[in-house]
């Protein structure tokens, strides 16, 4: 037997026996506003949050194996990009014309942006400035490709980590569940250390 996991149903199904209508479940999603709770699909809503739990879902459909309303998992790089969207790396001004602007330098800041006494500058090449316009317009100190779409962090957790240092090393321990090594990586550089857990 295996569990429904679409909202509001739960039950456990075969899946030999799995019908069209065996799962009557929400394919919305659960609101809270003010003291009351309910589901965006249907007007059914609560104030004892019980009473939420146990509103009857509002559809008919296959019991699923997977979470209902998951979204794309794909690497965000749509393949239609609109015209005159800028590229998403910091401190690079291209905007997209064209599929030749793919091939094009991008020249960006790899470091993040810091605001310390007055000052602003990118953790990678450290040319500080006190103007902010000057900082907007600092060019990138790292070549790479363009990235026209930002990263998908809908999905992101937070790991727990921890580290040591010595006089010549570093150790970095991240403590992360179900992650799959082969489209997992780690960047490193002189700043900064970047690891990304899929």
């Amino acid at each position: 037997m295996l569990n429904c996991y679409n909202r509001g149903c739960g039950q456990s199904y075969n899946p030999d026996d799995n019908k069209e209508d065996s799962c009557r479940h929400h394919p919305g999603v659960p609101f809270f506003h003010d003291a009351y709770k309910g589901w965006t699909c249907c007007n059914k809503k609560s104030t004892d949050f019980t009473e939420f739990l146990n509103i009857k879902g509002c559809t008919d459909a296959v019991d699923a194996l997977n979470i209902s309303g998951k979204k794309d998992t794909s690497n965000g790089q749509s393949s239609e990009v609109e015209v005159g969207t800028p590229c998403k790396n910091l401190g690079c001004q291209v905007t997209y014309k064209s599929t030749e602007t793919n091939y094009t330098n991008c020249q960006h800041h790899s470091g993040v942006p810091i605001f310390h006494e007055g000052m602003k500058y990118y953790s990678c090449c450290n040319k500080k400035t006190s103007d902010f316009t000057a900082f907007l317009n600092q060019a990138g100190c790292t070549s790479g490709s363009h990235k026209w779409t930002k990263d998908d962090t809908s999905n992101a957790m937070n790991c727990r980590y921890d580290f040591h240092q010595t006089a010549t090393d570093v150790t970095v321990a991240i403590y992360a569940k179900l992650y799959h090594y082969e489209s997992s990586f780690v960047k490193v550089n002189p700043i900064r250390l970047n690891v990304m857990l899929f």
